[in-house]
């Protein structure tokens, strides 16, 4: 009798310590973290406003901008022309996004944190290609799911070769 009243004890000593773990991990109301900002991937990124009509059906989904061509990222990195084919993949502790840019005959990375908020960005191919052709469409060719040696970004041109380019994403 003696060890089930100590293990009913032990027991309620462990479930009333480990309440307040529960609450450091969730978030309790009861915390004051006035000094963390708020921070939620679900949101606008860009100045712009999201350029998207959604129809009835999906009255259901929100959009956000990412970044636009009115964007200067705090690098310098400008964004320009029409976007087309992409590809994400994680980097870190954020991610990194590889778009065609269609219109400037180019490709560009840009690097976003944990939230998608973007931090920086460089051009992996610019219009000084050989055949000189606009990049349109495009898609990441990742090795943990399609296997192979490395990532590696497909950019297909729209010029009369019809090449698809096989860039290093890194």
């Amino acid at each position: 009798m003696k060890n089930v009243i100590q293990y009913l004890f032990l027991g309620g000593v462990v479930a009333i310590t480990s309440c307040d773990k529960i609450d450091d991990f969730l978030g309790s109301p009861d915390h004051n973290d006035d000094d963390k900002e708020e921070v939620s991937i679900f949101e606008n990124k860009s100045e712009l406003e999201p350029l998207v009509a959604l129809q009835s059906q999906f009255n259901f989904v929100k959009a956000y901008s990412l970044i636009s061509s009115t964007d200067i990222l705090e690098d310098g990195f400008q964004l320009v022309g029409a976007q087309d084919g992409a590809g994400f993949l994680k980097e870190g502790d954020g991610y990194m996004y590889v778009v065609n840019a269609e219109d400037d005959y180019a490709v560009s990375r840009i690097h976003l944190d944990k939230n998608l908020n973007p931090l920086g960005g460089e051009w992996l191919l610019n219009s000084g290609v050989a055949d000189f052709a606009r990049q349109c469409s495009g898609t990441m060719w990742e090795k943990d799911i399609h296997g192979g040696p490395r990532d590696l970004f497909l950019s297909a041109s729209e010029s009369f070769n019809y090449d698809v380019k096989g860039i290093d994403p890194h």
